[in-house]
């Protein structure tokens, strides 16, 4: 009987042993998202900072589609914001870099996940990337842009046009994965974002 208590008692240390072993070597599971990753523009081999994502849209008494991503290394004080007009709408005095990506969404109701090419003749319609804007190197003069060293819009009337580009966007839960390529005559500007975009009031 002394013999198989003695194996008994031995059975059960060697079990809790192991069982202590191998909660050990149990991986440990990383931390959602919550901080942004690789959130920077790339002009001509340098990178600029957009660290704070906001997200502001039509509501359903337009046509429902347009999205505006704003990225910045600021922080946008405007809300609402003026989708017409973006040198209208307050920053804080830290911001020097800020992109706006106009999206056309492809639902009416969200800013759904895909690739949106560049399509600036399409207003109104959905499915596509209609406006972009860069500016790098701003100034401010009581939180409204006042100057800026670079600037980078699709249109003609910008010193440096996209002429072609398209972006690409993801959503796990409440993160945002977004990346983009805008082409100009003699170069290419890269950009992309990780983490949430904060929502704010559209108004134009």
């Amino acid at each position: 009987m002394k013999k198989l208590t003695l194996l008994l008692t031995a059975f059960i240390a060697s079990s809790i042993l192991s069982c202590s072993s191998d909660d050990s070597n149990t991986p440990i599971l990383s931390p959602t998202i919550t901080q942004q990753n690789n959130s920077e523009i790339i002009i001509n081999g340098t990178n600029y900072s957009t660290v704070n994502g906001y997200l502001t849209r039509q509501t359903n008494d337009g046509t429902g589609y347009k999205n505006l991503i704003v990225l910045s290394d600021g922080e946008v004080l405007s809300d609402p914001y003026n989708a017409d007009t973006i040198d209208a709408n307050s920053y804080s005095n830290n911001t020097n870099n800020l992109v706006v990506l106009t999206v056309n969404s492809t639902s009416i109701n969200e800013l759904a996940e895909g690739t949106y090419n560049l399509d600036t003749t399409d207003y109104a319609g959905s499915g596509n990337l209609y406006w972009t804007t860069i500016i790098t190197g701003i100034t401010l003069n009581n939180n409204l842009i006042d100057n800026y060293g670079y600037e980078s819009f699709s249109s003609n009337n910008s010193s440096n046009p996209v002429t072609s580009g398209s972006i690409t966007i993801t959503k796990n839960i409440n993160i945002y994965t977004i990346s983009y390529t805008l082409n100009l005559a003699n170069s290419t500007i890269t950009g992309s974002y990780v983490g949430e975009l904060a929502e704010l009031q559209y108004t134009e």
